[in-house]
């Protein structure tokens, strides 16, 4: 089973962050979110997304060695600076 989850859809069926019990019941899930830490925590792959377009995809790990940087937070923000340019 694939399944959609947004932040409201979250704290709805997986309250108290329960979401990590169920990730080895679903085949995948799209997750989309604006909070870093809590991106960074419940995903295997992370889309960095601005205007439409997917700016990177990867692990927190390879989005951090793309941009040359030690934080996630800091590797988003590169990574949307860098596609303004």
């Amino acid at each position: 089973m694939a399944e959609s989850v947004n932040a409201a859809h979250k704290l709805e069926v997986f309250p108290d962050g329960q979401i990590r019990r169920y990730r080895g019941l679903l085949r995948g899930y799209t997750y989309q979110s604006h909070y870093m830490e809590e991106a960074e925590m419940l995903s295997d792959r992370i889309g960095i997304m601005k205007d439409g377009r997917l700016l990177a995809l990867g692990t927190a790990a390879e989005l951090m060695e793309q941009s040359g940087r030690e934080r996630f937070e800091d590797a988003f923000v590169a990574i949307v600076k860098e596609a303004r340019q």
